[in-house]
């Protein structure tokens, strides 16, 4: 169960601001691109206050394991806590087919 948000690509921010400074309404925007009216507004929000709509860099790597996948993980180990943490990532890629490290696995 991966992460359910996606970025608007610069290309459609890009063609939603010129529609923006066009002087069109949100909604025809929306409709024009096909996102949410909410995705719209909170792009040229950000044009507003920032200038640009760029996208900022990221501090460090996303998470490889998201909260429900860690809760999976939790159980596991108090079955076997003696299970080391090879077996436990070769089950975490069997059940949840994410390949996590041993690093991973012992931060959890």
């Amino acid at each position: 169960m991966g992460r359910k948000m996606k970025e608007t690509p610069t290309e459609v921010k890009n063609i939603i601001i010129n529609h923006f400074l066009q002087g069109k309404f949100k909604n025809v925007i929306a409709e024009t691109v096909q996102k949410p009216r909410i995705t719209i507004y909170y792009i040229i929000k950000k044009f507003k206050s920032v200038g640009t709509v760029e996208n900022k860099p990221r501090r460090r790597c996303p998470k490889k394991l998201t909260d429900a996948d860690e809760r999976w993980i939790e159980p596991e180990v108090k079955k076997d806590p003696p299970v080391n943490e090879a077996k436990l990532a070769k089950i975490a890629e069997s059940y949840l087919n994410i390949k996590v490290t041993l690093q991973t696995i012992r931060k959890h």
